[in-house]
């Protein structure tokens, strides 16, 4: 009895256990009849559970559009350049060897080793406007002696030049004033004054008035009658001396020029030197100081629009014999321009100043330049010569361009310039030849500065008169 029901329970467990195993394998076939459910990029998710991933591994690619194939990119971020050319963590819209300057230039830019820019190009600049050299070599605030092919920032300008004591470097903007500079022998602040003696003659020095990489400059009065002087104090480091005949000791070169300049008939439009002392590392010069003044410079910004051609023709008449005495007498000034130019606001009466950039005049070719670089002749860049006379014809064109455009020189003015029939808008016919004349590319071409004021725009004068 025993055995059966032991049987009828085997039995029965083995029917159950088979219909368990077709029930499976039911189930099984039931589900392949289903299609499996897939990711978005066509793979099969095997585990409900899971919570999907947000990106998808090794097929994702990035939002934002690359200019490169998708094999070279090698970082999150698309280059628009090849990944082999990138060596540094900025990238550059342009081949870095196509880098030269912003500005256009007259000469090839790997003569130019600096970084920042004006007939020269400026500089200052530093600067908005383009200019017809090279603005990018200018960075220091004093102009230096250097080569043309040597041109660095920190040379060209450099403190031991002795050159003028404002800004080389600056260019000139559409809004005048952005680059205000002070007038040497003009302006006064309230300060402490002090007495020097100067070969015997006493002076009272006051404010200061200007202060530059080669010296300060300070108002004074002369004690022995009161008369208002300039008192400029200049580095004497780098002793550059020039002899003088009437003189047992050589003189420093801004003062033995100064003194060349003023030897002779006074010249009202040279601002005069007054007396000087020389000691071991600095100078001092006592310089005449018209009341009022401001620099040329100033003038043409505080003046509302644009200048009037009479006035325009009265200062610049006035600049042109400054130039051509100080040529005639064997200095070569080499800096001339606005900031180097007094004038009377009231009467327009006009001064030069400032002769530490100058040379002594010769016939020989000179094959470097001290001065501000917007006003360097287009053949010191081009070709690294240049001579005294013809420069300071170009540097007069400069200055009467400024005055005009209140901007300098840019390469697509080259044309209109060396065209002598192109006409300028609001200027006479005698006013655009003049100016056409002094900005002739070709030294050659352009006009001889002692017959400048025989030109017929200043005949213009003498008949409105």
């Amino acid at each position: 009895m025993l055995f059966t029901v032991l049987g009828l329970i085997a039995l029965f467990l083995g029917e159950r256990n088979t219909n368990a195993t077709v029930g499976v394998e039911v189930q099984e076939e039931d589900q392949h009849d289903v299609p499996p459910l897939r990711s978005s990029d066509g793979q099969e998710i095997d585990d409900w559970c899971k919570e999907p991933s947000l990106v998808e591994p090794d097929s994702v690619r990035s939002e934002e559009p690359s200019l490169v194939e998708p094999d070279s990119v090698h970082s999150e971020q698309p280059s628009l350049v090849e990944p082999d050319s990138v060596h540094s963590e900025q990238t550059s819209l342009v081949e870095p060897d196509s880098v030269h300057s912003e500005e256009p230039s007259l000469v090839e830019s790997v003569s130019i080793h600096s970084e920042e820019p004006s007939l020269v190009e400026p500089d200052s600049v530093h600067s908005e406007q383009p200019s017809l050299v090279e603005p990018d070599s200018v960075h220091s605030e004093q102009p230096s002696l250097v080569e043309p092919d040597s041109v660095h920032s920190e040379e060209f300008f450099s403190a031991e030049s002795g050159c003028g004591d404002d800004d080389p470097s600056f260019d000139f903007s559409d809004e005048p004033g952005s680059h205000a500079v002070q007038d040497a022998t003009c302006q006064t602040e309230d300060k402490e004054t002090q007495i020097i003696e100067i070969n015997s003659q006493g002076y009272e020095i006051g404010a200061e008035l200007d202060k530059g990489g080669c010296g300060t400059v300070y108002e004074g009065s002369r004690l022995e009658d009161g008369l208002q002087v300039a008192v400029k104090v200049s580095d004497f480091k780098k002793k550059q001396l020039i002899s003088v005949d009437g003189f047992d000791e050589p003189l420093p070169l801004e003062i033995a020029l100064h003194f060349l300049a003023n030897k002779g008939p006074k010249v009202k439009e040279i601002i005069e030197l007054l007396d000087w002392k020389v000691e071991a590392d600095h100078y001092f010069m006592v310089l005449e100081r018209p009341i009022p003044c401001v620099s040329l410079f100033d003038f043409q910004n505080e003046h509302r629009g644009i200048i009037p051609e009479d006035k325009l023709r009265k200062i610049m008449l006035q600049t042109i014999i400054a130039a051509q005495t100080c040529c005639q007498r064997g200095v070569f000034h080499r800096d001339i321009k606005l900031e180097n130019l007094l004038i009377n606001p009231d009467t327009l009466e006009v001064k030069l100043i400032d002769f530490g950039c100058g040379d002594l005049l010769t016939e020989d070719i000179y094959k470097t330049f001290r001065g501000t670089r917007e006003f360097a002749p287009p053949e010191f860049w081009m070709i690294g010569r240049y001579r005294g006379e013809p420069a300071t014809v170009w540097s007069l064109g400069v200055v009467l361009f400024v005055l005009i455009f209140k901007r300098f020189p840019e390469k697509l003015d080259i044309p209109k310039m060396n065209n002598k029939n192109m006409p300028i808008n609001g200027l006479s016919k005698e006013c655009c030849d003049f100016f056409h004349g002094c900005l002739q590319l070709n030294q050659m071409d352009r006009l001889d500065l002692q017959k400048l004021n025989s030109h017929e725009w200043f005949k213009m004068e003498d008949k409105e008169e």
